[in-house]
C-alpha cells in the first residue's frame, strides 16, 4: 500500500448556537437552522420556488455536532442529518442533555437537518465542538504479517489521537466500534509522535482532534515483514 499522507485539524473556537440558535420547540419536529453557519441553498432564490430552496450549515472542518439543553432533555433524542468531509450523507441520533450538552460521535461538514423527538423542556441550541475526526481510512488488511506505522508532526496547539475500527469503514451507517490505537503515546497526544508502528491488524484508522487550533500532519505507512 502506498504511504497515505494527511493534514487535519484548524478548530475554530466551540460555537453553542452556531447551526441553531435559541429556540423551544413545543412538539416532534425539526429546529430552524438560523445559526451563524447556516445559509439558504441556492444563493440566488429571488426566482426560485421556495419549495426547491434549503437550510443547512456548513462547518470550516468537518466536526462534532452539540446540542445544548437549558433544560432536561434526557428522556428524548436529537437525530443530526448531513454529510461527512467526503460528501457522503451521513446521520446520528443522539439523547438530549440535562441542562447540558450532547455531542455526535460523528463528524459533519454539512448539517442538513436537527429532529426534536418530542418537545423540548426548555431552550436549546445547536453548535459546534472544537473537535472532530477525519474520515475512516481504510488499511490494506490482506498485507501479509503487515506492520502498520503512523507518525504525527503537530502545527500550533492541538490534543489529537489516532483510532481504529475493524468494522466496515464503508458502512456510513454504522455507529462503529472505535478502538484507541494500540501505541499509548498516539491517545490525548499533544506533541510529534514517530513511534506509531504495530502488527495489530487494524481495519481502518482515523486521527481525531480532542482540542485545540492546531493542525496534525499524518503519514500512515503499511508494509509486509515477509
Amino acid at each position: 500500500m502506498r504511504p497515505i499522507e494527511f493534514t487535519w485539524g484548524g478548530y475554530a473556537t466551540a460555537d453553542a448556537d452556531g447551526i441553531a440558535l435559541s429556540q423551544t420547540p413545543l412538539a416532534a419536529g425539526d429546529l430552524t437552522l438560523d445559526g451563524a453557519l447556516a445559509a439558504t441553498t441556492p444563493k440566488f432564490t429571488a426566482q426560485i420556488p421556495p419549495e426547491l430552496t434549503k437550510t443547512l450549515a456548513t462547518l470550516s472542518v468537518s466536526g462534532k455536532v452539540t446540542i445544548t439543553s437549558a433544560g432536561n432533555d434526557s428522556g428524548m433524542t436529537f437525530t443530526v442529518y448531513g454529510t461527512n468531509n467526503s460528501g457522503a450523507v451521513i446521520s446520528e441520533t443522539i439523547a438530549g442533555g440535562n441542562v447540558a450538552a450532547a455531542t455526535t460521535l460523528k463528524s459533519f461538514k454539512t448539517v442538513t437537518r436537527i429532529a426534536a423527538s418530542a418537545a423540548t423542556a426548555a431552550a436549546v441550541t445547536a453548535g459546534t465542538a472544537q473537535s472532530g475526526s477525519t474520515d475512516w481510512i481504510p488499511l490494506d488488511i490482506y498485507v501479509p504479517n503487515q506492520v502498520t506505522n503512523i507518525s504525527c508532526t503537530v502545527a500550533g496547539t492541538a490534543n489529537y489521537s489516532v483510532q481504529y475500527t475493524n468494522e466496515d469503514p464503508f458502512d456510513l451507517t454504522l455507529a462503529h466500534q472505535v478502538v484507541a490505537h494500540p501505541v499509548a503515546a498516539l491517545t490525548g497526544a499533544t506533541a510529534n509522535q514517530t513511534a506509531g508502528a504495530t502488527t495489530t491488524l487494524m481495519r481502518a484508522v482515523r486521527l481525531l482532534i480532542n482540542s485545540g487550533s492546531g493542525t496534525v500532519r499524518t503519514s500512515i505507512v503499511q508494509q509486509s515483514t515477509q
